[in-house]
């Protein structure tokens, strides 16, 4: 009498494929979810590096109307120092406007206020955030402020770049 054996079980081709669908059906969400985590860190940057250049500006503004307000030129202390090739560095917190050297220096982090500054050493940490400020005298009742922020992003170089025009009103 013949007997035939029934096999139960998959076969190793079945086990392969099986293996393949799975790994494809896993793969797809979680490039999306990389891709989705660089876009988001991409706008958290280009969010903070427009806040800092807008930050720039309205500290120019502020030492413009400062200085109306202490009897000196609007211009004192802006255009000497921020009018060069380099431009400058100016810093809220410290309140100053230091020109730059060559390429101006990264931003530092206060841990414990979240203020942007370019003190270091203690709270402090350092950033990828560098801000430049230019300004260029359209007349003598006028100037035009550039705040350009950079940082490195996966190996290129990345900018926001935001312009004013700010008059003497006075």
């Amino acid at each position: 009498m013949y007997t035939s054996l029934s096999h139960k079980g998959f076969t190793l081709v079945e086990t392969l494929v099986a293996i393949v669908v799975l790994s494809l059906s896993v793969t797809g969400p979680l490039f999306i979810a990389q891709r989705s985590t660089v876009a988001a860190t991409t706008a958290r940057d280009k969010t903070i590096a427009t806040f800092l250049a807008q930050e720039g500006i309205e500290y120019v503004r502020s030492v413009r109307d400062d200085n109306y307000l202490s009897g000196k030129s609007w211009l004192q202390t802006i255009t000497p120092t921020c009018s060069g090739a380099d431009g400058c560095r100016v810093d809220p917190v410290q309140e100053s406007i230091t020109a730059c050297t060559g390429a101006c220096p990264n931003l530092n982090l206060n841990t414990q206020t979240k203020l942007y500054s370019y003190q270091s050493g203690g709270s402090f940490t350092p950033t990828k955030f560098k801000r430049t400020i230019r300004v260029r005298s359209v007349s003598p009742t006028e100037i035009t402020v550039t705040a350009v922020t950079q940082w490195n992003d996966r190996g290129s170089t990345r900018s926001v770049t935001l312009q004013e025009n700010l008059f003497n009103w006075l």
